[in-house]
């Protein structure tokens, strides 16, 4: 082994040791369970700045098909609002994305 990959292998067991010893707390979780109490998945997740309010959006279980999910939490984890789209047809519908602005606008 030349010193080179040697101190490189060192430098990774440290950085290793350093994240492992590093403190992270729960602040709080929520579960969502929609009104169909089926398959709900959190697919994107975004946060304000400012207000320290969490949206998270994805899919939930719907009556045929599952419908498009967002949920608003205030910093304390306590829900705001939840909004569901099911489209035309009752196809399957569901966000990848998310993202808010700086007036809390949800796009």
């Amino acid at each position: 082994m030349s010193t080179t990959q040697l101190l490189s292998c060192i430098i990774c067991i440290l950085c290793i040791f350093s994240l492992s010893s590093a403190q992270v707390d729960t602040v709080w979780v929520r579960t969502y369970n929609g009104p169909w109490n089926g398959g709900d998945h959190a697919y994107a997740v975004g946060f304000h700045r400012s207000g320290g309010n969490v949206y998270v959006t994805g899919k939930s279980a719907g009556i045929n098909n599952p419908d498009m999910l967002t949920i608003m939490y205030d910093s304390e984890g306590v829900e705001q609002w939840v909004a569901r789209y099911a489209g035309p047809n009752d196809l399957v519908d569901y966000a990848e994305a998310l993202a808010v602005d700086d007036s809390s606008n949800v796009y």
